[in-house]
């Protein structure tokens, strides 16, 4: 089973963050005590094999209280994949210490969103580009093997110079993994409402697009495999929990607004911490309701965001011979190709716009 904590505390929110978080660290105790609470309710008869600390900023926890928040999901040892979330400024020698030598934990994943200090402050993140550089050689240092680094690109004003300059220095560091995403102006974000005013504007496509196939590029030729639209790795360290998301295996989410599908239900936690800890981790989830349709549109959006891509054969019956109508169309006009594998799969140069192909075969 992969299990998923959300830790909903951030020293502040960024620009574009959608994520639930709340800076209400006198809350953190009580928050820790309920995610074990609300594990011994749902978790009874799952096993982890691995354990996602995400958030929020897990590693803005107090050492003390992160070691308690893990103790509450007994897992075997080792996990396949244990990760935490961290932001630059929180990696300290003291830090990386103690995740390397009093925890399981084997796999860090840093958002360092740029190195350019000037959108750094413009973002509202508390790091600089050098504090960046030097958490991931703190991390090296301490002996984490497995590093996944963050990038998002089309921020307004970075140049395509400005971008190859983030990559590439990135690319130079050698994470294990890293993740770029093209910045997206959730509609009550901070960026979002500036949109809306006219004070920042979205990167053009034509800069995106070529941002897009730097990225493509500059990846392939340095050995990462670009598994999935906004990740990359090198041979062997793709993202195990992550790829769940996408392969539909089932994962439990613990924690206020998290989400989880299992045994064929899909529920999530209302993103409210007080109410969360009010219920002690029971009766807190809601079960969203799916009927056929939204099980295989789930199944397409998920299936095709992956270089695996989707199994024709499951397919349902009922949506068989629209599917392989619109399909064979989209094969011909190369928005499809058939994969050696004999799967279905949206071609690299694509997926930036793979939005649009999906519409085409998503059921109304």
């Amino acid at each position: 089973m992969k299990v998923y904590i959300h830790v909903p505390f951030c020293h502040s929110k960024c620009a574009y963050c959608d994520f639930y978080s709340t800076p209400k660290r006198d809350l953190m105790e009580a928050y820790t005590d309920t995610v074990g609470k609300e594990w011994s309710i749902i978790g009874v008869n799952a096993v982890p094999d691995t354990l996602y600390l995400g958030g929020g900023t897990p590693s803005s926890l107090p050492l003390p209280l992160l070691d308690r928040l893990i103790a509450s999901v007994p897992a075997p040892h080792p996990l396949r994949e244990f990760t935490i979330e961290a932001n630059p400024e929180d990696v300290t020698r003291a830090w990386t210490e103690h995740i390397a030598a009093k925890t399981a934990i084997g796999r860090v994943s840093m958002g360092i969103q740029t190195f350019d200090d000037i959108l750094l402050s413009f973002l509202g993140r508390r790091h600089t580009g050098a504090q960046a550089a030097d958490a991931v050689s703190m991390l090296r240092k301490a002996g984490i093997g497995d590093l996944s680094c963050d990038l998002i690109y089309g921020l307004p004003g970075q140049t395509l110079d400005a971008w190859k300059r983030d990559l590439d220095r990135l690319i130079d560091m050698r994470p294990e993994h890293l993740s770029a995403y093209l910045l997206s102006f959730e509609p009550k974000t901070r960026l979002g409402v500036m949109l809306r005013k006219g004070t920042v504007k979205e990167a053009a496509d034509e800069l995106a697009e070529e941002m897009y196939a730097y990225l493509c590029n500059a990846t392939r030729t340095a050995g990462y495999r670009h598994y999935e639209i906004s990740n990359f790795a090198l041979p062997g360290h793709e993202a195990v929990h992550n790829s769940s998301y996408w392969d539909g295996s089932d994962y439990i989410g613990l924690g206020p607004g998290a989400h989880s599908m299992a045994g064929g239900v899909r529920w999530s936690n209302p993103p409210s911490l007080k109410d969360y800890i009010s219920s002690q981790g029971k009766g807190f989830r809601v079960i969203e309701e799916e009927d056929s349709k939204n099980r295989f549109n789930d199944l397409l959006i998920t299936s095709l965001r992956t270089s695996r891509g989707l199994d024709p054969g499951s397919v349902p019956e009922e949506f068989r011979q629209e599917f392989e109508s619109t399909a064979s169309r989209l094969i011909h006009s190369g928005s499809l190709v058939m994969t050696p594998q004999h799967r279905l799969a949206i071609p690299e140069e694509k997926w930036l716009t793979s939005n649009s192909i999906l519409l085409d075969l998503i059921v109304v």
